[in-house]
């Protein structure tokens, strides 16, 4: 009898020291919780002041920029008749190409700052797929053929009709089309699109016959401000624009690359945008979430 009490005893003690042991564990859950929910709104609200400054200082730069642009531009024009001006014409030329090189600069900030705000808005409207692919191709050329260049355009049977935002997927392209040029020289640049066998499914394909990149340079081309060396030109802004517009389109980015090889650059989109990404914001979690896709 005594030892049957001293172990009902035993027992209690164990069962209240669980019971202590979870509510102790609650308590720290629900404050882990809580400094989770507290750090995400930081975060939240942090990443907002940034897209509301980079926003406010983009267009506090346009304008005077704008400003240079016109006034190079009217003092070329006044220049040109007179030979003996030609060294400050080319001068002039230079200093409007530096503000235009800028002000590009300084939009693709504002587009990427309206973008992670959730500000980007889609503008559906359904167009044929193979036309604008030609029209692409042939404002591309010019950003293409700088460094010797050759831009081909291969299009897939049957392409059809899209239901997009077509000026955004021209965006994207011309994009990734202007990049291939840049660290492309005396090589080619393909242009592909290609419809899905069910048809709701497009894949448009920039490849180019470049140096190539190795995994570790990969995996900073999406981050904004990342590049893939320290040679590279540029902000390291158009990919990262470029993948965010194409999951407010329901798609995503890949890249293939290996140095030596080249690099290939997919787009897939929807045939039809997503009815709640037309009626609004739609960034696709899972594919801003994850990884970019880096392949082999």
């Amino acid at each position: 009898m005594a030892c049957a009490a001293v172990l009902a005893a035993f027992y209690a003690r164990r069962a209240a020291a669980a019971r202590r042991e979870a509510a102790s564990a609650k308590i720290r859950c629900d404050e882990a919780q809580a400094l989770l929910e507290r750090t995400r709104r930081a975060a939240e609200e942090a990443n907002r002041a940034k897209s509301l400054f980079l926003a406010n200082m983009s267009h506090e730069l346009r304008t005077p920029l704008h400003a240079i642009i016109d006034y190079s531009a009217m003092a070329v024009e006044v220049l040109e008749p007179e030979q003996e001006a030609s060294e400050l014409t080319a001068d002039l030329n230079r200093i409007g190409a530096a503000a235009r090189h800028l002000l590009a600069v300084i939009d693709t900030i504002l587009d990427l700052s309206r973008a992670e705000a959730g500000h980007t808005r889609l503008v559906v409207e359904s167009f044929d797929v193979a036309a604008a692919m030609r029209e692409i191709a042939e404002a591309a050329s010019p950003l293409v053929a700088g460094n010797d260049n050759t831009l081909e355009l291969q299009c897939g049977d049957a392409l059809g009709v899209m239901r997009s935002d077509s000026g955004k997927l021209r965006q994207v392209l011309l994009n990734l089309l202007s990049n291939a040029g840049k660290f492309t020289e005396r090589g080619r640049v393909v242009l592909q699109a290609a419809r899905s066998a069910d048809g709701r499914e497009l894949t448009f394909a920039v490849r180019d016959t470049g140096a190539g990149m190795t995994p570790e340079q990969r995996k900073q081309l999406f981050q904004p401000f990342g590049v893939a060396d320290d040679s590279s030109h540029g902000a390291g802004l158009g990919l990262a624009l470029s993948r965010r517009l194409c999951a407010l389109m329901g798609g995503d980015i890949s890249v293939d690359s290996a140095p030596g090889a080249g690099s290939t650059f997919s787009v897939r989109l929807p045939a039809s945008v997503p009815e709640f990404a037309a009626s609004g914001v739609y960034i696709a979690p899972a594919a801003l979430a994850r990884e970019p896709q880096l392949v082999s």
